[in-house]
């Protein structure tokens, strides 16, 4: 619990903008490509 604690911080976001940026665009990108995927098309039926 402290670990994330302290990497959810204010002070790490500052220390390390380009890495948290990067963390979040691949979030966003990620949950945009998957809620752009019809659901029927999400999982092969095998």
């Amino acid at each position: 619990m402290n670990f994330l604690l302290r990497t959810l911080s204010v002070s790490y976001v500052r220390r390390h903008l380009m890495k948290t940026l990067l963390t979040l665009l691949g979030v966003v990108v990620g949950v945009a490509t998957f809620s752009a995927i019809p659901p029927e098309e999400r999982y092969f039926n095998l």
